[in-house]
């Protein structure tokens, strides 16, 4: 669990320094540089639509289940985010991480799940 803690604080770090599509890789090589397996984009994951979380770990992190993860950047400019940005600084990746957390509620049986916000 530590490992998995030390790759997460390890993106946490680097993440302002890449550009937006490097950002899923950012996190799968810092979890391997801490020495977890992961896989990006699980395809056993996938939803109706298609769409899947950035990556997965391979081993279990908490109850038993794998710690699953989608990176969010956000546009403070956006037309769904202005309003409350201009009103309070966190209010936009609030907004984006309960969006992501909707998305893949239905994870929840399999896996732990956690945004990575980018602002």
């Amino acid at each position: 669990m530590q490992k998995l803690r030390d790759g997460w604080a390890k993106f946490s770090r680097c993440v302002r320094y890449h550009a937006l599509n490097d950002l899923p890789d950012v996190v799968a090589r810092s979890f391997a540089a801490a020495g977890v397996p992961v896989t990006k984009q699980p395809a056993e994951l996938s939803r109706m639509e298609n769409k899947r979380p950035d990556g997965l770990t391979l081993v279990p992190w908490q109850s038993g289940k794998s710690w699953c993860w989608d990176v969010i950047v956000i546009c403070l400019l956006a037309e769904s985010y202005v309003n409350g940005a201009a009103r309070e600084a966190d209010t936009a990746a609030e907004v984006a991480t309960s969006r992501k957390e909707q998305k893949y509620a239905k994870l929840d049986s399999c896996c732990v799940f956690e945004t990575a916000d980018c602002s």
